[in-house]
C-alpha cells in the first residue's frame, strides 16, 4: 500500500501538465519496502510509476544494476557507489519522468510501472548539483 498523506504536486513539461507525488509502500507479504514516484498527465487516466525497491533485485526478480537501499523519507541510496537521489526534489522528478518517457515509450497506453534503479545513473546526470 502506498501512503496517501501526500498530495500530488504539479510539474509542467512543455505544454503537458503532470501531477506527481512520492510515497513509501510496503510489500504485502512483509518482505520489504519501496519508494514510489507516481506521475499522471492531466486529462489522461493512466499512471506511470517509478519504483525503487529495497534490496538487490528489481521488480522483475532479476539482479538490478545499482540496486540499493531506501531511506523512508523519499531518498534512495545506490549500494554500488553510494549515489543518492532525493525523490522529493522537482528537478529529480522531472529527470525521472524524462528518462521514463525516453526509450521510445512515449505516453503509456495503460498504467506502467518501471524499476527506478536502472534509471538512476541517467537521472543523476540530468540533475544539476546534488540530487
Amino acid at each position: 500500500m502506498v501512503r496517501r498523506d501526500k498530495a500530488y504536486r504539479r510539474l509542467v513539461v512543455g505544454e503537458r501538465v503532470y501531477r506527481w507525488r512520492v510515497g513509501h509502500a510496503h510489500v504485502r507479504d512483509g518482505s520489504g519496502c519501496r519508494e514510489v514516484v507516481a506521475f499522471r498527465a492531466e486529462g489522461v487516466p493512466v499512471r506511470l510509476t517509478v519504483v525503487f525497491a529495497e534490496g538487490p533485485g528489481p521488480l522483475s526478480g532479476r539482479a538490478s544494476a545499482g540496486a540499493g537501499c531506501i531511506l523512508h523519507t523519499g531518498g534512495v541510496l545506490r549500494s554500488a557507489d553510494g549515489a543518492y537521489l532525493n525523490l522529493n526534489r522537482p528537478a529529480v522528478a522531472r529527470a525521472l519522468l524524462d528518462e521514463a518517457l525516453s526509450d521510445d515509450r512515449g505516453c503509456p497506453a495503460g498504467d506502467l510501472e518501471l524499476d527506478g534503479w536502472p534509471l538512476m545513473g541517467a537521472v543523476l546526470s540530468r540533475v544539476p548539483g546534488p540530487a
